[in-house]
């Protein structure tokens, strides 16, 4: 979580982050999520190789929601590592409207 700021770093460029994003979700399994107010949530994620499934816009308003939909949405994915389900790091259609 960061305010922003840090996503104007003088160490990486934006495409050396892509690959580390990718690198730790193709050779690790990791799964990212990205949250954007006051931008194209979607489009910033892809930017930085994030799956579209892991990002969300939210209204500012909305802060609460934007959390609870993420603790929601991590809760699922633990429950089925430990079922050895596959991992499925989306949003619920539900968690979306919420965050709006």
């Amino acid at each position: 979580m960061t305010d922003g700021q840090e996503n104007s770093s003088k160490e990486f460029t934006k495409a050396q982050i892509k690959a580390m994003i990718e690198r730790q979700q193709n050779v690790y399994n990791w799964h990212f999520t990205f949250l954007a107010s006051n931008q194209d949530a979607f489009a910033e994620a892809g930017g930085m190789g994030i799956h579209a499934a892991g990002a969300a816009d939210w209204s500012m308003d909305k802060v609460a929601a934007a959390y609870r939909a993420t603790s929601d949405k991590v809760t699922r994915m633990r429950a089925q590592v430990s079922q050895g389900d596959t991992v499925c790091n989306g949003f619920t259609d539900e968690e979306r409207e919420k965050m709006k």
